[in-house]
């Protein structure tokens, strides 16, 4: 989206299921997606994902106060890089389920 951050999308869909590190779906409007998360060491980013746009490096904690995509944030928070916030719209119970 245009003005919001996201995580860089790798160049194959394709993602070896040994390095799979969440599947979630994601809804925008009437069109689910179900996106494959995997871990890019830093020395790889340059072979496995696409250049577009503008790339830097930046701090997690900056992140969260950053213009991000729905994706980017969910991600994020799936991971548990951002602490204990709720994804809007979401209740205690699913996030003590997602936890689990």
């Amino acid at each position: 989206m245009p003005g919001m951050w996201e995580l860089p999308l790798l160049k194959e869909a394709a993602v070896p299921e040994a390095e799979v590190r969440m599947t979630l779906r994601h809804a925008i409007m009437l069109v689910n997606y179900y996106v494959r998360i995997r871990s890019v060491a830093e020395k790889e980013v340059g072979l496995l994902s696409m250049i577009y746009g503008e790339r830097r490096w930046i701090p997690v904690a900056a992140a969260e106060g950053m213009a991000l995509t729905g994706l980017a944030r969910k991600v994020l928070k799936r991971a548990h890089l951002f602490g204990n916030l709720l994804v809007e719209g979401t209740s205690a119970e699913t996030r003590d389920r997602d936890k689990a």
